[in-house]
């Protein structure tokens, strides 16, 4: 089946609920006030749909209660009794499932909408349109894909990207990233070059990967991360592994330095408007030659240049590549692109390791 046919969703869930809280008159609650539901808000807000009240439970109601886009926020449970029926958006990232649960088994609730609110950063902007625009691209990169569930995984993408809706990657969810048991193939002594090493967690979950495959530890790690917090994070981390080292770089195509916006966590990246300046390097001038065996990149946007700054390398080593593809729409047709221009040996395989569109990994192998 082509992939123009596994898309299915047309407009964001919050439109359709917007249809569907005018036809029932049933009143809107936003659940949470942190950083999933200041992207929320605003979007329900542009879908014309009025919120009624923003909640949390009562036990983490401050008092006094704190304000969220002029609303008082409220008890939860004191919300409720106000109303026979009403719909829940939930405008919290962690546990979404164990959430829906639990305001699901509320009689008074309705109905409870998790959104994908990572779809609503700018850089992640995403629209049928262009997806019909690039129709021919898309199939191409969905025709290279190895097997089933790498095609589900596009198509489920595809269609959260549009919707918002987390019903779709939650049926393709995979586990292990960058390191998944069913396509991939460790070997003794891998050379691992970490390009967004953040704090040090996928030199750990290698080290994992490795033991699961009953594999002799990395030969080699080189692990790159530019924001400072999160190298200071790693540096701890790489003292259990003395064969690692650590740079405080960007991955780039070229040495430079560049602006940078660091917050100290996952999304830190390179941006036209950061506030900081950080060292960029290229892998192939990094390595300067040597082998790498399994090149990973998570890197905010920056992994079509960094793979451009990794020619010789995979053109001369042909390593195991962990790509993410969501940072940019055009990422899922550009990277593959990229890759199979330098070599057309490698075997594509797509996995999503969230519920939200944020985890989504291109494997060349």
């Amino acid at each position: 089946m082509p992939l123009v046919d596994e898309i299915t969703e047309r407009e964001s869930c919050l439109f359709l609920l917007s249809r569907e809280l005018k036809k029932t008159g049933q009143p809107l609650v936003l659940y949470g006030i942190g950083e999933a539901a200041g992207k929320i808000y605003p979007e329900l807000l542009r879908q014309g749909i009025d919120v009624r009240h923003v909640a949390v439970d009562r036990k983490y109601l401050a008092n006094p209660p704190p304000q969220f886009y002029g609303h008082v926020v409220e008890a939860f449970e004191e919300v409720l009794a106000q109303y026979e029926k009403v719909n829940v958006v939930v405008g919290i990232n962690d546990a979404r499932l164990q959430i829906e649960k639990r305001l699901s088994a509320f009689p008074q609730v309705a109905r409870v909408i998790k959104y994908d609110y990572c779809t609503l950063y700018s850089r992640y902007a995403f629209t049928v349109d262009y997806i019909r625009d690039n129709a021919e691209s898309f199939e191409e990169t969905y025709e290279w894909l190895s097997d089933e569930l790498s095609r589900r995984t596009m198509a489920a993408y595809l269609n959260q990207r549009i919707s918002g809706d987390f019903k779709h990657l939650r049926q393709v969810k995979a586990e292990h990233q960058y390191f998944p048991d069913d396509i991939m193939t460790l070997r003794d002594g891998e050379i691992f070059v970490d390009c967004g090493a953040f704090d040090g967690d996928s030199i750990i979950a290698l080290t994992a990967a490795l033991e699961r495959a009953h594999k002799a530890p990395p030969k080699k790690i080189i692990a790159l991360e530019p924001d400072e917090k999160n190298f200071a994070q790693l540096m701890d981390v790489a003292k259990q592994y003395p064969q690692a080292t650590c740079l405080q770089k960007g991955a780039w195509d070229r040495a430079d330095t560049l602006a940078f916006s660091a917050d100290g966590r996952l999304d830190s990246a390179i941006s036209s408007s950061g506030e900081f300046r950080i060292e960029v390097d290229s892998i192939d001038h990094i390595l300067n030659g040597h082998e790498a065996t399994f090149l990973k990149m998570d890197i905010e946007g920056a992994e079509l240049a960094a793979l451009k700054g990794a020619t010789a390398t995979i053109k001369k080593h042909k390593p195991k590549l962990a790509i993410c593809i969501y940072h940019r729409q055009e990422d899922l047709i550009t990277i593959p692109q990229f890759i199979r221009s330098v070599r057309t040996d490698y075997v594509f395989y797509l996995r999503a390791h969230s519920y939200d569109s944020e985890e989504v990994v291109l494997y060349a192998l």
